[in-house]
């Protein structure tokens, strides 16, 4: 477990706090005795944040990070002591669509975030969150590491991939000399209850079920690493708690073990199991996107450092799973709160 000792009343500042890591992040925050202050656009209707702020405990600003001087203003006014820059125009798909406003905020956004730490001396660590998407995929079966090549080829990977390059470059020109800490994370795909994005694997499989549909399965045969939500948050405070102490600018990529690292196909029959149905892994709802059929990370490095997940996969969608029967009984937040303590249980 981190540190309790290190974070109880701590001031954290979350940007993206109620997008689902974001959220998942409040609430463990919440659980180890933190001080939080979120900066989000407002919540999405039916998120897991519009499902579980009634019981959340913190300060809440509707901004957009591509507004230099709110950022600013709530930076100075709550002076945090450690930064989790996790929002950002975030699903390919949006990004295609919207280039712009993906640009904008995953490169403007980052440089008015950062800007913000320059001038607020209560800063001593700040997390930056990248993607696993970053990396020059030329479809080779391995395991990326934090020292490969960069090359985001798409709108979503190629904002992301600026993204690092600003962090990076921010930071050695503006506040290495400073008392501030900063990693770059790169985190793999992630899954956790209370997802509510149809546009992503697991809800999307939960919705066709609830409108008694068949699940469209795209890109069956694609392998990715899938990770769980409190593994992500864990490591995250790990991260921050570790920047905080080394004052320096780090690089590190977050994920699962290597069962984690599997087809789409096998997540599907997996989720299909827990229902007790069968998924036919048709291939269905093509698009013109040019996925990469092979996305894996290697985490030697984290775990060089002390730290490794503790799910499983089996774990993971089992959580999962129990969330989404919680959820059609209105008891998400109880849930999310019953798996952080178990998770945290020593």
């Amino acid at each position: 477990m981190q540190s309790v000792d290190f974070w109880k009343n701590r001031r954290v500042l979350i940007t993206g706090h109620n997008g689902f890591v974001g959220t998942w992040l409040t609430l463990v925050l919440q659980y180890i005795g933190a001080e939080v202050c979120g900066v989000s656009l407002d919540a999405e209707q039916g998120s897991l944040y519009d499902r579980v702020q009634a019981n959340i405990r913190d300060k809440s600003y509707v901004l957009d990070i591509r507004e230099k001087a709110e950022i600013q203003k709530v930076v100075n006014e709550f002076n945090p002591e450690v930064i989790f820059h996790l929002a950002a125009f975030g699903f390919i798909q949006e990004c295609i669509a919207n280039p712009e406003t993906a640009f904008s905020t995953n490169t403007v956004g980052t440089y008015n975030v950062l800007d913000s730490v320059a001038r607020c001396d209560s800063v001593k660590s700040i997390i930056v969150a990248s993607s696993d998407k970053v990396y020059k995929n030329e479809g080779r079966q391995c395991l990326f590491s934090e020292n490969d090549q960069l090359g985001g080829v798409d709108p979503y990977s190629a904002s992301k991939t600026c993204e690092d390059i600003i962090a990076k470059s921010y930071y050695e020109s503006y506040l290495k000399n400073g008392d501030v800490g900063m990693c770059i994370v790169r985190p793999s795909n992630i899954l956790g209850g209370g997802d509510h994005h149809g546009n992503r694997l697991i809800p999307s499989i939960f919705q066709s079920f609830d409108n008694g549909e068949e699940p469209q399965i795209r890109n069956p045969q694609a392998v990715r690493p899938w990770q769980d939500i409190l593994d992500m948050c864990d490591a995250y405070l790990f991260l921050a708690e570790r920047t905080y102490n080394d004052k320096n600018c780090d690089i590190v990529n977050v994920g699962p073990e290597l069962d984690g690292v599997c087809t789409v196909g096998e997540i599907s029959a997996k989720v299909g199991w827990l229902f007790g149905q069968t998924i036919v892994n048709n291939g269905g709802n093509k698009n013109t996107l040019a996925e990469h059929m092979w996305l894996g990370l290697s985490i030697e490095k984290i775990k060089g450092l002390g730290w490794s997940p503790k799910m499983t996969i089996d774990d993971t969608l089992e959580n999962v799973f129990q969330c989404y029967k919680c959820e059609q009984n209105g008891e998400l937040f109880d849930i999310c709160m019953s798996q952080i303590k178990e998770y945290y249980r020593e």
